[in-house]
């Protein structure tokens, strides 16, 4: 299964979900699923990168992300990945009637 996960943390930022976010997605990728997390830019770490099989991405910093722009890219991102279920906490569910797959 192919996973996206969306949230305003994730490791190295120790606040929020952060270290659950980061044990489920690494359990997961264990199992043989496919997990990509959508995140918050952090200092110093790169825009995108693999750490233990999870793929990362950081879009923008933790303001921005609470946006409908950022909901559009997590969007063509899970589409484009062909995302079997996207999981988001915190501000994603103002935008939760446009992840309804389509297809």
């Amino acid at each position: 299964m192919r996973l996206l996960f969306y949230g305003s943390n994730y490791p190295p930022t120790p606040f929020g979900v952060s270290r659950d976010y980061d044990n489920l997605s690494r359990a997961l990728v264990k199992r043989g699923h496919s997990v990509t997390v959508v995140t918050s830019k952090a200092s110093g770490y790169p825009d995108r990168e693999e750490r233990e099989g999870v793929r990362v991405v950081r879009i923008c910093g933790v303001r921005e992300l609470r946006t409908m722009t950022a909901a559009e890219s997590v969007i063509r991102l899970a589409k484009t990945d062909g995302a079997d279920l996207i999981q988001g906490v915190e501000y994603l569910g103002e935008c939760a009637p446009l992840l309804v797959r389509t297809d």
